[in-house]
């Protein structure tokens, strides 16, 4: 039987898992920006960072159908044609068949021919449109400005086998519209004799899109942080196996993808994935307090980023387009990066077998530890041990669920999460060093068979699930467990040395595995709460806490350590709850600190930060018409959007499907108009605003409905009318408030619509937008709607209240701030 290590080895696990967990934060920023000097076929921030400021301009959303939109188009269509390619606009209204949207929408295309005009193209992929809050530099003005330098360098070299086309797609932010325009509406048709269903085109792609073989998406979801690989096309296993074999600087892993699937997210790349078409899809996500913000502006973005999104693209574009027709290989893979120098990957279909592999030299090394007459020794052993994995698990995730409970802050991204982090990484440890008081009677070996047998088996279940992609987090330390164990049973049983090894391997590959998921998943979801299943028993799950779990496990054989001494385990234990009990109040005070009374979201002085708290205003005419030849009733209001976070202990609701929102921003409260301290939905579909009475506008008119048409028919009425704004509000929208029992089909300028309670029109034509609508026969005679058209900015008037907002720092964010009318009738 082989000795246990000495108690030491606690501490060199430690100290190696500080050291790698450094090393990974390392590796995980992004390269320096290469300077504009550098050789014309190499791929330069400093020159990429010149297009972006040539995009951005005078700053200024580029929002579709906005001036600073048109402004940007013109750009690209001048930058392209300087570079020596021969743009063209493909301008199109399109209804979204994924979204409650339409617009109309105008791409910008570009082509370098290859030598051979038979093969696919490679197609790249960013939107130049923005949200409306601001610069939109980083989401995705840093996705086109790679582009472009990427177009120049692709000029700038030999000729390529295979052509590039390059789409800067409009209306990403309104609906992944110009993404859908380029490949095409599609509807699926169930043939009435039982065949399979068959793709009909409801919306012809453009003739470009029968070409494209593979896609690669730029976008940013922050303003710094790694180029991150976190999405996949079906049948990208050949663009993995390039990306893995000539990026200098990947990171990726299959884990990334399957969370992100799990998201209700997209991007342009959702077009494509649904057309059948391989792709991967790039992203910083650092600085996500930026993001969908007017601090989405060159100040605040990382150029570096931007120089790791064109230092891993540009060679990889290169391979692709030089390459021959990939063969479409049925599998997928499973595969991640350590610390952005090699990419380990493996088809899915084998996870399963590798953790049956590694749970058989698990087993292996226990039957050795069997022999010898140690039987009952190490059965006890695995026994003991496996109560201290169980009690593990329940306390680290009890300790997340106290610390969801107890207070979180009302962000998920405040402006220092330190105390949040220093007390769940508390929290985590303590359950960690009481379990390890049952692993303790179960001795090292014990314990290090029961920790690492129940993450072969997690790593089986995984192979097996939907959620193959995070299996190896499990199967590798677990195989390197089996190895090394292997090892000591056969040359360690003298050696403690050695015995060591079967500790520290394991757990040196777990926090190779741990420690980028930590800083990436943090910049992804923050200091998120989540809600768990009834069965649970437990309202709500704080992320960050229950992830250290991970982390915490693979430490349990060398917590186990008899030469620690369980006295030593429980004053660390209290040690770490002495900790966290320190960092709560202080939390608790930083949640109440005076700087935060004027804007909660303010970094307190002394701390790092720059996280502005969203506050988006609306000035809203209401006309009430409902067809009574009554003169019209006019209402003027401030509504102030404060922005939405998930709160699991509140029930979401169709009109709030968000949760709620933040509270009265205290600068309000110095509004000329008082503001209600109570929310109030003001349109349905919408979250609450607070509210203020406001003076009407003299002259404002309302949306009107021309050209009313109805047709009777057996079973309801056909209404057909204009929806125009008389001030040509290039923003339009129609909200059903009422049921929808009756509400049957929609067709907008003359394209299907989905069913659903709201539309919105972004960049809509100035003579108005046609409706068709079908009401079923129903109880009642008539439905009512509620029609606005909406323009960016707010009227003379409310200076003030932007003045008031600047002034504490906070920002606007999607729609950003509007000068609204609206108006009801019924149909």
């Amino acid at each position: 039987m082989p000795l246990a290590p000495r108690a030491g080895a606690l501490a060199v696990g430690l100290a190696l898992c500080a050291g790698i967990g450094l090393l990974s934060a390392w590796r995980l920023e992004p390269p320096a920006v290469v300077r504009k000097d550098a050789p014309q076929t190499e791929f330069s921030g400093e020159r990429a960072l010149g297009y972006l400021k040539g995009l951005i301009g005078p700053g200024g959303t580029r929002m579709v159908g906005s001036p600073g939109n048109a402004r940007a188009r013109d750009y690209l269509v001048k930058t392209l044609g300087e570079l020596g390619y021969e743009p063209q606009i493909q301008k199109r209204f399109l209804v979204s068949r994924r979204f409650a949207c339409s617009g109309t929408l105008s791409n910008v295309l570009a082509e370098l021919p290859g030598s051979d005009p038979t093969a696919t193209a490679v197609l790249l992929s960013a939107h130049y449109d923005c949200v409306g809050a601001g610069d939109g530099a980083g989401d995705d003005g840093s996705g086109v400005a790679a582009l472009l330098e990427i177009a120049r360098a692709l000029k700038a070299g030999p000729p390529l086998k295979r052509s590039v086309i390059f789409l800067f797609s409009d209306a990403e932010e309104s609906g992944l519209l110009g993404a859908d325009a380029f490949t095409g509406v599609w509807s699926e048709v169930r043939p009435s004799d039982g065949r399979p269903a068959v793709s009909v085109p409801l919306q012809e792609p453009h003739p470009w899109f029968k070409r494209v073989g593979c896609v690669i998406n730029l976008e940013a979801r922050g303003s710094r942080g790694p180029s991150l690989m976190f999405q996949t096309g079906p049948k990208s296993t050949h663009l993995i196996e390039a990306l893995a074999t000539h990026a200098p600087r990947p990171v990726l892993g299959s884990s990334f993808a399957t969370v992100y699937e799990l998201l209700p997210n997209d991007t342009d790349l959702s077009a494509f994935r649904d057309r059948g078409v391989p792709g991967l899809n790039f992203a910083f996500i650092g600085g996500v307090e930026h993001y969908h913000t007017s601090y989405d502006d060159l100040a605040h973005l990382d150029p570096r980023s931007v120089q790791h999104h064109g230092s891993n693209v540009l060679p990889l574009v290169k391979a692709l387009a030089d390459a021959g027709e990939a063969s479409s290989k049925p599998s997928e893979l499973v595969y991640f990066d350590l610390l952005s120098l090699v990419v380990v990957r493996w088809p899915a279909e084998f996870s399963v077998y590798l953790s049956a592999l590694a749970l058989v030299l698990i087993a292996i090394v226990f039957f050795g530890l069997t022999r010898e007459g140690h039987r009952d020794w190490a059965l006890r052993g695995l026994a003991w041990g496996g109560l201290g994995v169980l009690a593990c698990v329940l306390l680290v995730i009890g300790f997340g669920q106290a610390a969801a409970s107890w207070r979180w802050p009302e962000i998920a991204f405040p402006a220092d999460p330190a105390p949040w982090i220093v007390l769940a990484s508390a929290l985590a440890l303590s359950g960690g060093c009481l379990a390890a008081q049952l692993a303790w009677r179960g001795g090292f070996w014990g314990t290090w068979v029961a920790v690492w047998a129940s993450q072969a088996a997690v790593g089986i279940g995984l192979s097996l699930s939907p959620y193959v992609g995070f299996c190896y987090i499990f199967v590798v330390p677990a195989l390197v467990a089996g190895v090394a164990g292997l090892v000591a049973m056969a040359v360690g049983r003298e050696r403690p040395a050695v015995a060591a090894l079967a500790g520290l391997l394991p757990l040196m590959a777990s926090a190779l595995l741990l420690a980028p998921l930590f800083v990436l998943v943090y910049q992804a979801l923050g200091l998120q709460v989540i809600p768990l299943p009834e069965l649970a028993r437990w309202p709500a799950l704080a992320i960050f806490p229950a992830l250290t779990l991970l982390g915490v496990v693979p430490l349990l054989p060398l917590l186990a350590l008899r030469g620690s001494g369980r006295g030593a385990l429980l004053f660390t234990a209290l040690g770490f709850a002495l900790l966290a009990g320190t960092v709560a109040p202080g939390a608790a005070v930083y949640a109440k600190h005076p700087a935060r009374q004027a804007d909660p979201q303010a970094a307190i002085p002394g701390r790092s930060g720059d996280v502005p708290r969203r506050v988006d205003l609306v000035f809203n005419q209401s006309f009430e018409d409902e067809g009574t030849g009554a003169p019209l009733q006019i209402d003027a209001s401030w509504l102030a959007f404060t922005y939405p976070v998930f709160d699991p202990y509140e029930e979401r609701t169709e009109s709030y499907p968000r949760g709620r929102g933040l509270p009265l921003p205290p600068f309000l409260t110095s509004a000329t108009s008082p503001f209600d301290v109570e929310v109030a939905s003001p349109w349905v579909g919408l979250p609450p605003a607070y509210r203020a009475q406001a003076a009407p506008l003299s002259g404002a008119q309302p949306p009107i409905l021309e050209g009313l048409k109805i047709e009777v028919h057996g079973e309801g009425r056909l209404v057909r009318f204009r929806l125009r704004s008389p001030r040509r509000a290039r923003m339009l929208g129609l909200f059903f408030t009422g049921s929808m029992d009756q509400v049957g089909s929609i067709r907008i300028a003359g394209q299907l619509a989905q069913r659903w309670r709201k539309h919105w029109c972004f960049n809509a034509p100035p003579e108005g937008l046609e409706f068709e609508i079908f009401l079923k026969k129903g109880k009642t005679p008539s439905v009512p709607i509620l029609v606005i058209d909406a323009e960016q900015g707010l009227p003379k008037t409310g200076r003030v209240l932007r003045e008031l907002r600047d002034s504490v720092g906070s920002a606007t964010s999607d729609r950003a701030d509007l000068h609204v009318h609206s108006a009801t009738y019924k149909l």
